[in-house]
């Protein structure tokens, strides 16, 4: 999550004292970021967990994040498109990927890819 996103969530959702506003590398341990293990009931990702390197310890690093009972809400593309490459595919972690075993040409999963990837 970027500053800007921050700054804005803060402005739109100021009168609400219970949210708080951090960011997050989910790349890193979210431990070591000062979040708590399994202490969240909701994790959003927006078209953002393609841009990592390894999907599978991504997801490990979401799961270490909610709760026994806590729901992912994930937007994420799963067909890729050549117009979606010329529009971000200069952007920072697009062609990040390294698990080529999950996705082995492109930043974005194919439909139904992870339910048979092993460990998905």
């Amino acid at each position: 999550m970027t500053p800007l996103f921050v700054s804005k969530a803060r402005k739109k959702f100021g009168a609400f004292p219970f949210v708080s506003y951090r960011s997050l590398d989910i790349e890193r341990d979210p431990l070591a970021q000062g979040f708590e293990a399994h202490a969240y009931d909701i994790v959003i990702a927006a078209n953002v967990l393609h841009a990592t390197a390894d999907l599978r310890r991504t997801l490990g690093s979401v799961r270490t994040l909610l709760a026994s009972e806590g729901v992912l809400f994930l937007l994420e593309g799963t067909r890729p498109l050549r117009f979606g490459d010329l529009i971000v595919g200069l952007t920072d972690g697009w062609w990040k990927f390294e698990d080529t075993g999950v996705r082995p040409s492109h930043a974005l999963v194919a439909n139904g890819i992870m339910a048979h990837a092993p460990g998905g």
